[in-house]
């Protein structure tokens, strides 16, 4: 796990492809703020345990174009970190490593990493980091 301070420095490299950002949370917190750079993989549990549900199954959850083709660089990210509801030990993180766990199964090697604590400490003391826009803002529907 990692702790807040050191994300925060992790996250100057989440621009430059070498940081895939994942935040596990249920699209509506994730829809109303998250970390600058996050993609949004909001998978059921049950989906994460299974091992033929891979990083492909995962891709085909992401409705974004623009996520799809973020996240489809995974293998050249040197770190993948997962963020998901507040978990602050290894105990309460089982959900983001079924998710971590799908990438090294195919034999990627770089550095995997749980956001230790909640998304909201590290908001209260990363504010920066932070974006508040809604989602419905940031991709405005195309429906008229």
């Amino acid at each position: 796990m990692i702790m807040h301070q050191k994300f925060a420095e992790l996250l100057k490299f989440s621009e430059s492809g070498r940081l895939l950002l994942l935040d596990l949370r249920v699209f509506p917190q994730y829809s109303k703020s998250r970390i600058r750079g996050a993609i949004n993989l909001c998978v059921p549990t049950t989906l994460r345990k299974r091992s033929l549900f891979d990083v492909q199954k995962l891709s085909q959850i992401l409705k974004e174009e623009h996520d799809k083709a973020r996240f489809a660089l995974w293998r050249e990210a040197q770190s993948i970190v997962v963020n998901d509801t507040g978990s602050s030990q290894l105990e309460d993180a089982r959900s983001a490593m079924y998710t971590l766990k799908k990438f090294t199964n195919e034999d990627w090697n770089g550095t995997t990493c749980i956001v230790k604590g909640s998304f909201r400490g590290f908001s209260k003391n990363y504010p920066e980091k932070i974006d508040e826009m809604r989602i419905n803002e940031v991709y405005p529907s195309n429906e008229g």
